[in-house]
């Protein structure tokens, strides 16, 4: 059985986390933007939960040349 990587989890996690903070920053001034950073948030927090240690997830955090075949 694979475990979560807990690097990867953090990563994501922070990222996230920047993304919900200018979203809401964002409403101040251009709700439109604060919609697209908030939904784009919600979209690492399910990426966030299914961060597994296979290919896919290293592809997607770090590019095609870093997966180790």
């Amino acid at each position: 059985m694979n475990h979560p990587d807990p690097n990867k989890h953090q990563k994501i996690s922070f990222a996230k986390s920047v993304l919900r903070v200018t979203g809401y920053l964002a409403l101040l001034v251009n709700p439109l933007a604060a919609v697209a950073f908030l939904v784009i948030s919600e979209a690492l927090g399910i990426l966030e939960e299914l961060v597994w240690t296979n290919n896919y997830f290293t592809i997607v955090l770090h590019g095609v040349n870093h997966v180790k075949h």
